[in-house]
C-alpha cells in the first residue's frame, strides 16, 4: 500500500510480470491523494507500468485503485492467468496500447470504464482481445472499450452493469459467451469523432456512416439487454454464425438493430424483442430469411415467445425479461 503514488510503478523496461504465489491471497492499495511531479507526468493507478504489463500466478491479487484506475499500462497489458479483483475510482484496467486477456478469472468494478485500451495516434494499436478466462464487469461508463478495436474469440465475458457494453471502431465476436447488460446500447461500432452524435442515441452526426465501423459477430453466444440500440453500429454489421439473442429498448427512438452502412445476416441465429418505431431489418435474397412479428399491444414482461415447426418441434423460445411490442427470428 502507498498512501501518495502507485504501490507498484515500473518506471522503465522491456516488461514486467506480476505473479502471485499459489495459495495466496495479495492486495496493491492506493491513496486518495497522489504527490504530482513539476512535469505532472506521475503514476495514476495502484499498478502503473510504463512498459508491457503481464499478469499471472496461481494466487488471488485484489488491486484497489482510490485515486483513478486500478491497473493501468502505458505499452500492452496481458491477463495470463490467476485470479485478479480490481476496485477503482475510474477505470479498471487500462492499457495504452492493448489489453490481452488469456485465462484466468477477472473481476472489475469501476467509477468509469472496466476495461479500456485508447491509443489514439496508431490505427494498429488501442485494442482490446479476449480469448479464454472469465471476466466479469460492473462499470458506471462502458464496459470494455477499445479505440480501435474489440476482438472476442473465446472465454466468458459478463458485462453485469454498464451505460454501453462493447464500443470500437470494430467489434468480432468469434466465440466464447458474451453476456451484456446496458443502460444505452448494447454494443457499439463507434470511433472517437462519434462523440456528438451520442446525444441522438450514439448514432453518427448527421446520421452518415462512420468510415471502418463494423461489428461481425461469426460464432459464440451473445446476450445482450439493452436500454438503447441492442446492437448499433455507425457502419457495417454482419452476422455470419453464432448465437445472439437480444433484449433492445422499450423506447420508440431506438431499436433491437442499428446499422448505418450495410447489414447482413448469412448464418447464425438470431432472437430479439423490443419496441418497433425504429425496426431495422436486413434486405437482399443472399440474408438468410427472418421471422418478424409486430404485436397489436404491448406484450409484458416474461411472456415466452416460441417457435416451432409444424411438428411442434421447438426451433427457438425465449422469455424477455422487458415488456416488447416486436419479435424477430432468424435460423437455418
Amino acid at each position: 500500500a502507498s498512501a501518495d503514488t502507485a504501490p507498484i510503478y515500473v518506471s522503465q523496461g522491456g516488461s514486467v510480470t506480476v505473479e502471485t504465489a499459489a495459495g495466496t491471497e495479495n492486495s496493491v492499495t492506493d491513496g486518495r491523494t497522489y504527490e504530482k511531479t513539476e512535469d505532472d507526468e506521475s503514476p495514476d493507478a495502484a499498478i502503473f507500468s510504463e512498459c508491457d504489463l503481464i499478469l499471472e500466478g496461481e494466487g488471488t491479487l485484489t488491486v484497489s485503485g482510490q485515486f483513478q484506475e486500478g491497473i493501468r499500462g502505458k505499452d500492452d497489458v496481458t491477463v495470463a492467468f490467476g485470479t485478479i479483483r480490481i476496485e477503482a475510482l475510474n477505470d479498471g484496467l487500462k492499457g495504452k496500447d492493448a489489453v490481452y486477456i488469456e485465462g484466468g478469472t477477472l473481476e472489475i468494478t469501476a467509477g468509469d470504464d472496466g476495461i479500456q485500451s485508447d491509443n489514439e495516434k496508431d490505427s494498429d494499436k488501442g485494442f482490446v482481445t479476449v480469448s479464454g478466462g472469465t471476466v466479469t464487469i460492473d462499470a458506471v461508463g462502458k464496459g470494455i472499450q477499445g479505440e480501435s478495436r474489440v476482438d472476442i474469440s473465446g472465454g466468458e465475458v459478463a458485462v453485469v452493469n454498464s451505460e454501453e457494453g462493447i464500443e470500437a471502431l470494430v467489434i468480432e465476436i468469434s466465440g466464447g459467451e458474451v453476456d451484456i447488460f446496458a443502460t444505452d446500447d448494447g454494443i457499439n461500432a463507434a470511433g472517437s469523432a462519434d462523440t456528438a452524435g451520442e446525444a441522438a442515441g450514439g448514432r453518427h452526426p448527421f446520421g452518415g456512416v462512420t468510415e471502418g465501423a463494423c461489428i461481425t459477430i461469426s460464432g459464440g453466444t451473445l446476450r445482450i439487454n439493452a436500454g438503447g440500440d441492442a446492437i448499433d453500429s455507425n457502419g457495417d454489421l454482419n452476422i455470419e454464425g453464432g448465437a445472439v439473442y437480444l433484449e433492445g429498448p422499450t423506447s420508440g427512438g431506438d431499436g433491437i438493430l442499428d446499422f448505418a452502412g450495410n447489414g447482413s445476416m448469412t448464418g447464425g441465429i438470431l432472437a430479439g424483442t423490443g419496441s418497433a418505431g425504429m425496426m431495422q431489418l436486413f434486405e437482399g435474397d443472399e440474408n438468410q430469411a427472418m421471422i418478424v412479428v409486430y404485436f397489436e399491444e404491448w406484450q409484458s414482461a416474461g411472456t415466452t415467445v416460441t417457435v416451432a415447426d409444424s411438428a411442434g418441434n421447438v426451433l427457438e423460445e425465449v422469455t424477455p425479461e422487458k415488456e416488447f411490442e416486436a419479435f424477430i427470428c432468424s435460423s437455418p
